[in-house]
């Protein structure tokens, strides 16, 4: 007979307030996604996963998922991942959306940022909210401690 492992687990939200020992896995019950500790840094480090989630409404995003963007009945505003919505975001997390359905130019995402975080150009420009308006996009947000960095 074989044996079963399990790890502990938890939410989102209970992950943002756990320090894991060094080197444990746990999992993150909403996102679905395993957490890499290392002793020290409160959350831990999400593995990524290779499977996109479609949004189709305004919704709150999450660190360490992939998104296809629905644009093609109405317009969206989605948030960025921030601290009292239970989602720290660490230095280097990475957020990826693509337009699912090639309807940016038609129906705008609106992006936000709360808690006095702001997205950051490659030109210097800073701002609380960043509007995806071009068909067909694929876009990168990377948190660097301070900023959203846009990476298209």
């Amino acid at each position: 007979m074989t044996t079963q492992v399990q790890f502990r687990k938890g939410t989102t939200s209970e992950h943002a307030l756990f320090t894991g020992a060094l080197a444990e896995l746990t999992v993150d019950t909403d996102k679905k996604t395993a957490v890499v500790h290392d002793g020290s840094d409160i959350g831990g480090f999400e593995l990524q996963r290779t499977r996109w989630e479609v949004v189709n409404t305004d919704t709150n995003l999450s660190c360490g998922l992939r998104w296809l963007v629905d644009t093609s009945a109405s317009t969206l505003t989605l948030q960025m991942p921030y601290e009292s919505a239970g989602v720290v975001p660490h230095v280097g997390d990475m957020l990826e959306l693509v337009d699912f359905k090639a309807a940016w130019a038609i129906n705008n995402v609106t992006l936000t940022t709360t808690g006095g975080q702001q997205f950051l150009n490659k030109f210097g420009n800073t701002d609380s909210t960043f509007v995806l308006d071009v068909a067909g996009l694929y876009v990168q947000f990377i948190w660097d401690g301070t900023y959203w960095r846009i990476m298209a």
